[in-house]
């Protein structure tokens, strides 16, 4: 960590922040197999992003590619393509079904040249999303928004999704860190599974997505 801008950062703020994130990436995947090994593998992704968010740092100081604005979201976005990596290497494939933020997750997580493919794609389909969750019931509507809140990292600027929401007039910045007691955690649970099982049964969004299969 020799570089100038690498000895700036704050190290141990990050690599507790990036910790909590991944943690709750892991438990919303949800995959049996990692049960029991978790801390392991939050240990294994932050240290495997770390690595690469340094070695992509001689590229920057070189010219070659834009430092990252955020390191925060860098990291964030780089542990999230590791998880994807172990989860496709675990389920082969991704199901949509009920479990419709990991495919909102993997399409925010995607790589520069990815997202370039595949924007128009994203943002029309997360404009729908913003709009149809805008109509739901408040508690779903919450505690859909709260749990992507607590998946994301805000950066200085707004990633797609949150541009949609920002779009509907819904700042996903202010659901974060949430208070809540354990009732009303548990609570939330339910009405956020709810959500996501009304958010992939929409015919708005069966239908984009059914549009767009190749």
């Amino acid at each position: 960590m020799g570089s100038p801008h690498l000895l700036a950062l704050n190290w141990e703020e990050l690599y507790a922040r990036l910790r909590r994130q991944v943690r709750r990436l892991i438990a919303r995947y949800n995959v049996a197999a990692w049960r029991g090994q978790e801390e392991d593998l939050v240990e294994d992704i932050v240290q495997e992003s770390v690595r690469r968010f340094i070695e992509r740092q001689p590229r920057v100081e070189r010219g070659e590619i834009a430092p990252a604005r955020s390191p925060e979201h860098m990291l964030f976005t780089i542990a999230c393509n590791c998880c994807l990596d172990l989860y496709r290497r675990e389920r082969r494939l991704i199901h949509t079904g009920g479990e419709y933020l990991p495919v909102l997750r993997e399409m925010e997580a995607k790589e520069p040249t990815e997202q370039a493919l595949e924007r128009a794609y994203q943002q029309e389909l997360f404009a729908i999303v913003a709009r149809e969750v805008e109509h739901f019931p408040q508690g779903q509507r919450r505690a859909l928004l709260i749990d992507l809140a607590e998946l994301m990292s805000f950066g200085e600027e707004p990633t797609a999704l949150q541009n949609a929401f920002l779009e509907q007039g819904i700042d996903l910045s202010h659901y974060r860190d949430w208070p809540e007691d354990r009732r009303q955690h548990e609570q939330r649970v339910a009405l956020r599974n709810h959500a996501y099982r009304r958010l992939a049964r929409l015919p708005s969004i069966r239908a984009y997505i059914a549009g767009h299969e190749h």
